[in-house]
């Protein structure tokens, strides 16, 4: 399964074929979804809903942690609690992709991706 996205929120780009696979998070960004991947970005036009409830009944692990963030709960590796953020990589460097999580929501969160990877950091 691919997704159908572009780089640009005019469509000028022209479409991107993406696997859900390579998504780490994404999220809502003035009216469209942006996606972020390892070194890119795509955008779409739709809710955060929408995506993850797709994604889901495709098979794919996606939740909401943040109120404009859906996270890859299959790519989390490492969680620094003193920002409240979730990393994608074993070890933070100045270019490491992150996202935030809810406050009332880290607790269920960090439970949930200690399910999938026991291996997880938690910093």
């Amino acid at each position: 399964m691919l997704l159908s996205l572009t780089r640009d929120i005019d469509g000028h780009s022209g479409f991107f074929q993406i696997s859900p696979h390579d998504i780490l998070y994404f999220s809502h960004d003035d009216g469209h979804v942006v996606f972020h991947l390892q070194h890119e970005e795509y955008l779409a036009m739709g809710s955060l809903k929408y995506f993850c409830a797709a994604l889901n009944a495709s098979g794919f692990r996606f939740q909401k942690v943040d109120r404009n963030t859906v996270v890859n709960m299959d790519k989390v590796m490492l969680v620094n609690q003193k920002r409240g953020m979730l990393y994608f990589e074993h070890v933070i460097e100045a270019k490491s992709k992150n996202c935030p999580v809810a406050f009332m929501n880290y607790k269920q969160i960090i439970k949930q991706i200690k399910l999938i990877n026991p291996e997880l950091i938690i910093q």
